[in-house]
């Protein structure tokens, strides 16, 4: 029997999962290891078998395994392709590629993977539904699943494969940011495999968290080693992120700033487009942060017109912007029809002629206030947004009375 690291992991998830749902005992920690017959308990194996198998321990008999899968009703096909040193040799390649930022191979492999996954095993069954998710997260320029998919996701870490595991870092990363639990983040990024990928994305989550001892040291042994590796997406995203070091320092971005710029014009050719919209990205944000607001508008403009998508994102980023700028909003029909309904509302506001004060203070009232701010998803970002329009208007204290009961309400 192979991969018993996995399938002991996936015996002691799925144990816990069926008691969460069902309370029953037999699936209890204490029960689980024997059995019912004829209203005699047989053992399948003793506790601390048991808890070692559960924690990733090999165990030599393998119909322990056996028994505890067929017990949780998990079939075992030892042909499966999952087994197999090909399958181990795909998963190679596909790590390869996702380094490369090769979407389209990253998609391709995929695909053959799937193809090949046809066995009723419970651990293929398992990485089957994994592959699909991990090529769902790497198409969207936001890496966030359904948030319950998430969650098992992540507490099933164990289970699957050190590559699998590497190509969800991203995505689990992004999704505690999503969600404002940045402090879950470390433990399960610790338990990482570790590969150049993976210290690049610990670099990113030090920096995020403002622990900045030996970073500059350790983006530029990164920057050398994707150098070597003529890896271009990666050495952008180390350069994007010198831009927000350079920040939290209190140092000027310039010299990084042309650093990236001289880049953009060697390597432009040789960058995926996701790459290119993540330049315009951090540097439009660089420059709204830096009150250079007509360079932040026209490349949040560029950023939605190459991806309407992005709509989502930088909406409050955008609309600091025009605040700064005083000026009305004028999006493409195309961008527009991204937006949500609440979107939409926010919006509206930016369509209201400049000299009507009284008309945008009550819109601010009658729609952002009222409707906006009572969508739990959109309220936490729009508040502090919603601060800076309400400075813009004349009637600043009767409004900042409601805001007050608003905070109250988040």
């Amino acid at each position: 029997m192979k991969n018993k690291k996995q399938l002991g992991a996936m015996i002691e998830y799925h144990r816990k999962k069926r008691y969460a749902l069902t309370q029953d005992k037999e699936f209890s920690r204490e029960m689980f290891c024997s059995v019912l017959v004829d209203h005699v308990q047989i053992s399948l194996c003793s506790p601390t078998t048991y808890r070692r198998l559960a924690q990733g321990i090999p165990i030599k008999n393998d119909d322990i395994y056996l028994r505890l899968m067929e017990k949780l009703e998990l079939p075992y096909d030892e042909a499966a392709f999952v087994y197999t040193s090909s399958f181990q040799l795909q998963l190679k390649q596909l790590y390869d590629a996702w380094e490369r930022y090769d979407k389209e191979q990253v998609y391709a492999i995929i695909a053959q993977l799937q193809s090949r996954m046809k066995s009723k095993d419970a651990w293929e069954q398992e990485l089957v539904q994994l592959l699909e998710d991990i090529r769902l997260l790497h198409s969207r320029t936001i890496s966030l699943c359904e948030p319950s998919r998430m969650e098992e996701i992540i507490s099933a870490l164990a289970i699957y494969p050190d590559v699998c595991k590497s190509l969800l870092e991203t995505s689990i990363h992004n999704y505690y940011i999503d969600i404002h639990q940045e402090h879950r983040m470390e433990a399960v990024l610790k338990s990482m495999p570790q590969t150049h990928m993976h210290e690049q994305l610990m670099l990113y989550h030090r920096i995020d968290q403002q622990i900045l001892e030996n970073a500059e040291e350790d983006m530029e042994r990164l920057l050398h080693y994707y150098r070597e590796q003529k890896n271009s997406n990666a050495q952008l995203d180390l350069l994007l992120m010198k831009l927000k070091l350079d920040f939290l320092r209190g140092k000027s971005s310039e010299a990084s700033l042309q650093e990236i710029q001289d880049f953009m014009r060697i390597h432009r050719a040789s960058l995926h487009p996701d790459k290119y919209q993540k330049y315009l990205y951090f540097t439009a944000k660089k420059y709204n942060r830096e009150g250079q607001y007509a360079e932040a508008k026209a490349a949040f403009e560029e950023l939605m017109d190459l991806d309407p998508d992005m709509i989502s994102v930088v909406l409050s980023y955008y609309f600091h912007t025009l605040i700064a700028l005083n000026e009305r909003m004028e999006l493409s029909a195309r961008v527009c029809a991204h937006m949500t309904p609440i979107q939409k509302k926010r919006y509206a506001y930016f369509q209201i002629p400049l000299q009507e004060y009284e008309k945008r203070e009550t819109y601010i009232l009658k729609v952002l206030c009222e409707e906006v701010l009572h969508e739990p998803h959109e309220a936490r970002a729009f508040l502090k947004e919603l601060r800076q329009i309400v400075r813009k208007t004349k009637h600043y204290v009767l409004l900042e009375r409601y805001l007050e009961k608003t905070d109250d309400f988040l």
